[in-house]
């Protein structure tokens, strides 16, 4: 069957085309797996999702300007996971093979755009490796991936057969849906508030580099993990629960504070993505919907503390409000300009990512940290919560700056997050 993309998937196969060598694209879960996990009913649970949800049998063409998908059939579509046998012990950090895997280019004119493979190592430990194409998935639909791929293996397991739910609304669906309600006063009223949000449009967020901005990207970066302190995390929970916002509000607000800091501009704008599921129909909808919306902060340098807290949870909420018009139709029917040396609009990014965990009959699996090799934009920031503590990575591009310098701004941010909730 051919069918339509929808906005997010044009944006990722323009992306590909632009940038054919760019990994940043590939969405990795990688787990280290202690047990003798039974292939067979592994391979049995993947097949059962593939079969499932439409998307994960997806292939993609260009014809001139017109982009495509194709859905393979069900016979078509059967996934045989790679074993591989290496002689190592359990050091992850140095495994060529996974990182190679992990940085393997998808054709995305071939099924299947996602790969799992499973490296054995001594002492009956193992590597268990998931690599998506975006253009398949995003964050949302990979718990439910995950939840499926575990679910499925502990009914093979028990010895009876996994409890398919009947899926009313398919990623076809979606796109159909999507494109008959940018028709709509909704998506005008929303089109008009981003005009008005953005105000002129001619956001660079002038940071400091190592050298001249190249004239067009590279896609290559790098990333830097860091953790907060108990102490510190503890903090933050309990300020963000003592003037009711999230975490993810003071978190970001220091960020805020930081490009502010570096690039000496007050108005920042960053990335901030978000899941589009709003609506009941799409809640439940396996496949990319996520949407990258804009999120204005306005005089980071002349608010309190507490006033810019405020002001980055209300552009939080105008932005939830607002996140169903896809960021690639926003560019296009605002006629903002385009550059191959710098992303539009934003060149900064901050995400929450939830801790995605796999869960198999007798064998213990551990969610593992990884390092990648692309950036999608200049910076981006992304946390999560670990047992006591925030842990976080600020991706960068490797041609814009330094891993010397990038770790002092990490220092500095840590810094105002310690300042932040203890004068607010």
């Amino acid at each position: 069957m051919i069918s339509s993309l929808s906005y997010v998937q044009q944006q990722f196969f323009i992306n590909s085309l632009v940038y054919p060598k760019d990994t940043s694209y590939n969405i990795p879960l990688v787990y280290k797996v202690e047990g003798d996990l039974n292939l067979k009913f592994l391979g049995k649970s993947l097949n059962s999702l593939i079969h499932q949800y439409d998307i994960l049998r997806s292939s993609f063409k260009r014809k001139g300007k017109q982009f495509s998908r194709i859905t393979h059939s069900n016979e078509e579509c059967v996934y045989k996971i790679d074993t591989i046998k290496l002689p190592y012990e359990f050091e992850y950090h140095d495994l060529v093979e996974l990182d190679n895997e992990i940085h393997q280019l998808f054709d995305l004119a071939s099924w299947p755009l996602f790969r799992i493979k499973l490296f054995k190592l001594k002492d009956n430990i193992s590597i268990l490796s998931i690599v998506f194409h975006h253009i398949v998935i995003d964050l949302y639909s990979y718990q439910i991936f995950a939840k499926g791929l575990s679910d499925n293996y502990n009914h093979y397991k028990r010895g009876d057969s996994p409890n398919e739910k009947k899926l009313n609304y398919k990623y076809n669906d979606f796109v159909e849906r999507e494109a008959k309600w940018l028709k709509s006063s909704e998506a005008d009223k929303m089109l008009n508030f981003w005009d008005r949000e953005l105000g002129d449009k001619k956001h660079l967020l002038n940071v400091p580099v190592k050298t001249s901005r190249p004239s067009m990207q590279s896609k290559l970066g790098k990333r830097l993990h860091f953790e907060l302190s108990c102490q510190l995390s503890f903090d933050i929970k309990d300020s963000a629960e003592r003037h009711s916002v999230a975490p993810f509000t003071i978190l970001l607000a220091a960020y805020s504070i930081l490009l502010h800091r570096l690039s000496g501009q007050d108005k920042i704008v960053i990335g901030v993505p978000l899941s589009n599921r709003r609506m009941d129909l799409n809640k439940h909808v396996f496949g990319p919907l996520i949407n990258i919306v804009p999120v204005v902060i306005n005089n980071c340098g002349t608010h309190q503390k507490l006033d810019l807290i405020r002001q980055v949870r209300l552009a939080m909420l105008k932005a939830h409000r607002n996140q169903e018009l896809p960021f690639l139709y926003m560019l296009n029917t605002l006629n903002i300009k385009k550059s191959f040396a710098y992303s539009p609009v934003f060149q900064t990014g901050f995400a929450f990512e939830p801790k995605i965990d796999l869960s198999f009959s007798e064998i213990a699996t551990h969610p593992l940290i990884i390092e990648r090799k692309g950036a999608q934009l200049d910076l981006f920031m992304t946390y999560w919560e670990q047992e006591d503590k925030i842990h976080a990575c600020l991706e960068y591009a490797s041609d814009l700056f330094t891993e010397t310098g990038i770790r002092a701004w990490i220092e500095v941010y840590i810094e105002i997050l310690e300042e932040l909730v203890n004068t607010i």
